[in-house]
């Protein structure tokens, strides 16, 4: 592991108040500086099988899987069960009190 995070994107729609313009334009520096993680075929089939194993849905799975990939340490989700270890990563609710 690599000290790395990875975030669902929803992490960003859910966070602030919609109508604060600085809020926006910070979630848009967010993203710019995102890496993206491109799928192949196998990875799917890697997701489908993670999904069949923890019982999360696909596009979950996928996120997780996705994240592993790139060997990141925490997940950041409001979509998965704090503190939960899926895949070998960890998710965390950036949300949770």
């Amino acid at each position: 592991m690599n000290g790395l995070a990875f975030f669902d994107t929803n992490v960003l729609v859910y966070a602030g108040d919609a109508s604060s313009p600085e809020l926006a334009q910070r979630k848009v520096e967010v993203l710019a500086r995102a890496r993206v993680v491109r799928f192949e075929p196998g990875d799917v089939i890697a997701a489908i099988e993670l999904r069949r194993l923890t019982r999360i849905s696909f596009w979950d799975a996928s996120i997780v899987h996705a994240a592993r990939s790139v060997g990141v340490q925490a997940l950041y989700s409001d979509d998965l069960q704090p503190g939960a270890v899926l895949g070998g990563v960890r998710a965390v609710n950036p949300f949770a009190a």
